[in-house]
């Protein structure tokens, strides 16, 4: 006689177990007691839940005009470890010169860029695609510029992200000076006047 705690169903996950009537061996009358296990088999992928997505951004150091630099797009917080990164520019696809793993969480991705007076409001951004991601996660960096020359001085303006960070730059020396930001900051306000900012 079996004894079975569940009915034969196959939606029913929990276990089945059962006890084999006691049957006679050999001469000396040995007894033998056993039990059936269900065994459940999972086969496909097993959707990931609750694990950490990834949160990303894009550093860069101040920018100088007609000097290549470059733009980091880096990328922290995420498991599993299989995850793409892409730079675009405009929409289109760009390669990245370099990519480099921080720790398994973590990784920077390179894209060198040269900002002129011809791509003034450009946009360029940083995807990132991952399996805990339904969307791909975008990162956007746009540049805004205004060049004006003070004294011989050429200071470079640039107007960047969400942030709006304004960086001044003299293109002879190079250097951030006192007298450069003060002039900077004040047209940079009486330039987002006119515009009615």
């Amino acid at each position: 006689m079996e004894v079975h705690a569940a009915a034969d169903d196959s939606n029913d996950h929990r276990p089945t177990t059962g006890v084999p009537p006691f049957r006679q061996h050999d001469a000396k009358d040995s007894r033998v007691c056993g039990a059936q296990q269900k065994i459940l088999v999972l086969v496909g992928s097993i959707p990931y839940l609750n694990l950490p997505v990834p949160s990303a951004d894009i550093t860069y150091r101040t920018l100088i005009l007609n000097k290549e630099q470059d733009l980091i797009c880096r990328v922290w917080g995420f498991y599993p470890e299989s995850i793409i990164v892409s730079w675009f520019l405009n929409g289109s696809l760009v390669e990245s010169t370099n990519t480099r793993w921080i720790n398994s969480s973590a990784v920077e991705t390179v894209y060198m860029f040269t900002p002129t007076e011809e791509n003034q409001g450009l946009e360029l951004s940083c995807e990132v695609e991952h399996d805990t991601l339904s969307s791909p996660l975008g990162v956007v960096w746009g540049v805004e510029s205004i060049y004006r020359n003070v004294t011989g001085w050429s200071p470079y303006f640039a107007q960047i992200g969400v942030a709006k960070a304004v960086y001044f730059m003299s293109a002879k020396t190079n250097e951030l000076t006192a007298e450069l930001c003060q002039i900077g900051i004040g047209e940079f306000h009486r330039t987002r006047k006119e515009k009615g900012e």
